[in-house]
């Protein structure tokens, strides 16, 4: 019996071997049919793979961050935005906000659920800002962003959730 248990774990750690160690992202097109095995990636290489896998294929391209006077005045342009131009308002992301989305495509898609989005008050603590909204005229919520001063502007740097 140990030696039926033994086979299979060496059964299934050479095939774990045979593995690719980087799952591809699912929204990448596959670029190569080719059936001749791939190199093994050098150090260099493999950063590449990972950025590649990490990235989305429709992510629009980085803009600089948005000229507002304000961290108030920042967040209400980028909800003032919504749900219309959401590439306009992805500029208004940080990294973290971005990846609090899970993604441009993420991101997208939820605010193609919301009719309308109004912004009904704000308070800043810090480099925090209370947010009221109102979505599609009646349901209300309430959240809390974190900001950051980026170059003449303000960035939402990470989304912390409903209040």
């Amino acid at each position: 019996m140990l030696l039926l248990l033994a086979a299979a774990a060496i059964g299934l750690l050479q095939r774990r071997d045979d593995e690719p160690t980087a799952s591809p992202d699912p929204r990448e097109p596959r670029s190569s049919t080719s059936t001749e095995p791939t190199p093994e990636p050098t150090p260099t290489s493999t950063a590449t793979v990972t950025e590649t896998a990490t990235e989305s294929a429709t992510d629009p391209e980085p803009e600089p961050a948005p000229a507002a006077g304000s961290a108030e005045e920042a967040v209400a342009t980028y909800y003032g935005l919504l749900p219309e131009d959401t590439e306009g308002a992805w500029a208004y992301l940080g990294e973290g906000a971005r990846a609090d989305a899970g993604g441009y495509d993420d991101f997208a898609g939820f605010w193609q659920t919301i009719s309308d989005v109004s912004v009904e008050g704000t308070d800043v603590d810090g480099d925090t800002v209370t947010v009221e909204l109102v979505y599609n005229g009646g349901e209300s919520e309430t959240r809390q962003l974190q900001v950051t001063e980026s170059g003449d502007g303000w960035i939402i740097s990470d989304d912390l959730g409903p209040v």
